[in-house]
């Protein structure tokens, strides 16, 4: 089996992780998955019943949450309307990220109350600037996002002499990886966001892209587009 031309460390809870590498494994490429963040579940369980409709900005809220029983849910990102789709949600996609999300509901107007269902750990403000709004809504947090260290295999590829290429995908994750990053090989950073990016600042990077739009899809083509020039020596694009 052929030495690998460059690393890719993907440091999303495993099943994410795992599902992303899936969409570009090639032959050249070894991966490393490192989690930076365990999510655990709270151990709440929202009461429904006060509520016209729930508001999801991540799947692991889905996952921790309750079944839908075909209540409305309103997400950020086609993913997360997905999965909570398949748990029983009537549920849209109401943007790629917690301002366009307000946005739509501001719009739409739906009949509150409604219920975030979150981690301890969020962006936005999405409750609160709803409430404001005359959409009532409440918050649940389900699940909590615990950190963690780079492992021994991610260290070594850091420190070895192959380009490791590391998608970042929230502001924690980014924050985490930087307070943990040791290493000298050369690094190629790509953030979903500009939020993502700015917690990466102080790293020595070859290259760092943000991703064309704030979604898995996006992600998947930055990383593509820079395994290609890896290969072909077209770095700098």
């Amino acid at each position: 089996m052929p030495r690998p031309y460059a690393h890719v460390l993907l440091t999303r809870p495993d099943p994410a992780s795992e599902a992303f590498w899936a969409t570009f494994a090639a032959p050249g490429v070894s991966c490393v998955i490192s989690p930076l963040l365990e999510i655990v579940g709270t151990g709440r369980a929202p009461d429904l019943n006060p509520y016209n409709g729930v508001i999801f900005t991540s799947s692991n809220g889905v996952a921790h949450g309750p079944a839908g029983a075909g209540l409305p849910a309103y997400c950020v990102g086609a993913r997360t309307a997905e999965q909570a789709q398949k748990r029983g949600w009537a549920a849209q996609c109401a943007g790629q990220n917690a301002q366009e999300l307000i946005e739509t509901l501001r719009a739409h107007r739906p009949k509150g109350p409604l219920l975030h269902i979150c981690g301890t750990h969020r962006r936005g403000n999405i409750a609160e600037n709803l409430t404001k709004t005359g959409i009532i809504t409440e918050i649940c947090e389900v699940y909590r996002q615990e950190p963690r260290e780079l492992s021994e295999a991610a260290l070594a590829v850091l420190h070895g002499p192959k380009p490791v290429i590391a998608p970042l995908f929230s502001p924690r994750s980014a924050a985490q990886f930087s307070q943990c990053y040791k290493g000298d090989a050369p690094l190629y950073l790509i953030s979903l966001s500009q939020a993502v990016a700015k917690e990466t600042n102080s790293l020595p990077c070859r290259q760092h892209i943000i991703a064309s739009e704030p979604n898995l899809g996006a992600m998947t083509q930055a990383v593509c587009k820079t395994l290609v020039a890896l290969e072909t020596g077209k770095t700098g694009y």
